[in-house]
């Protein structure tokens, strides 16, 4: 399943490599290293080379990080597609409580109603 999407991926076709990755889930492996992996990739490629796909991939990923309780790498999808809040929710959820202080930090200027109700969790 994985060789079609590194093909695509290096002959260019990013649009068509992101969806080969995503189409890895957890009814082909339970692997999740494999998982995390492969997921990570297509939003990788999406937020280099498709952005106008970025928010999309970014959100899928993240909730499915989060479906197989990999919350860091869930709350590092969030926040590469600027999704403070829920960025910060994975964190505190994965007990990471000095990533979620840090990011609630640095986007304190967020007018996101969301991020600041988060800030108080933290």
């Amino acid at each position: 399943m994985l060789t079609p999407a590194k093909t695509w991926e290096a002959n260019g076709d990013y649009s068509r490599a992101i969806d080969a990755y995503l189409k890895m889930t957890v009814m082909q492996t339970t692997d999740y290293a494999l998982l995390e992996e492969v997921w990570y990739k297509a939003l990788e490629l999406a937020l280099k080379f498709v952005p106008v796909k970025a928010a999309n991939v970014g959100t899928t990923v993240a909730e499915r990080l989060a479906e197989i309780s990999r919350f860091e790498s869930a709350g590092e999808a969030y926040l590469s597609i600027e999704r403070y809040k829920e960025s910060i929710d994975m964190f505190i959820a994965g007990d990471k409580w000095d990533r979620a202080r840090a990011v609630a930090r640095e986007h304190a200027h967020s007018s996101n109603k969301g991020l600041k109700e988060s800030m108080w969790k933290v």
